[in-house]
């Protein structure tokens, strides 16, 4: 599966399945680039609309680099405005830079 959405056909390939599989493996979302894990519908503000998405957001969070994973955790806190969403947010915004931060 790596190998079809990182190398092979990466524009079509993470639109169609990749929530798939980080449902499946959270830490899968490590080996997307920025750009990948963000055209993932289901992990956008729309997407996080849908309740349903909320838990794969939460495990896809620590899996990410910090800067991902401060904008996952903000779209998942303004989509679900639950305490723990919220924690996860504060602890995204500390793991990243000063720079990042403003």
């Amino acid at each position: 599966s790596y190998k079809l959405l990182i190398e092979e056909a990466p524009q079509h390939a993470v639109c169609a399945f990749a929530y798939r599989l980080l449902e499946a493996e959270p830490a899968f979302a490590a080996k997307l680039s920025q750009a990948q894990l963000l055209s993932v519908v289901e992990l956008t503000a729309s997407g996080l609309r849908d309740d349903a998405h909320w838990e794969t957001c939460r495990r896809v969070v620590p899996a990410v680099e910090p800067a991902i994973a401060l904008r996952l955790s903000i779209d998942l806190f303004k989509a679900s405005r639950e305490l723990p969403d919220l924690q996860l947010l504060k602890h995204a915004y500390h793991r990243v830079d000063c720079f990042t931060r403003k």
